[in-house]
């Protein structure tokens, strides 16, 4: 197994201990500092493995209105992940 494999695995059994993250990883010989990296690079694989965004969109069915004006973007972008950012 390699140490990939081996920290997610006991990524998991900590998930399932009901310990801490310091109490889990002092007993397993691993600083605390240590495990907590490999606990977010597990979330950050996971999220990636079940597809969930890192972000959301929150979207309004109105466009921004600043008195009776509509209020058009004035910069767009368009990431390659599909992600849009508009600063108005």
């Amino acid at each position: 197994m390699d140490k990939k494999a081996q920290m997610f695995e006991l990524v998991r059994q900590w998930r399932n201990s009901g310990l801490t993250r310091k109490t889990f990883s002092k007993k397993h010989g691993i600083t605390e500092a240590s495990f907590d990296y490999w606990c977010s690079k597990h979330d950050t694989e996971q999220k990636l493995l079940n597809n969930q965004p890192g972000f959301i969109e929150i979207s309004s069915p109105l466009p921004p209105v600043v008195g009776e004006k509509v209020i058009h973007p004035q910069i767009e972008f368009e990431l390659s992940s599909g992600l849009r950012i508009k600063i108005y």
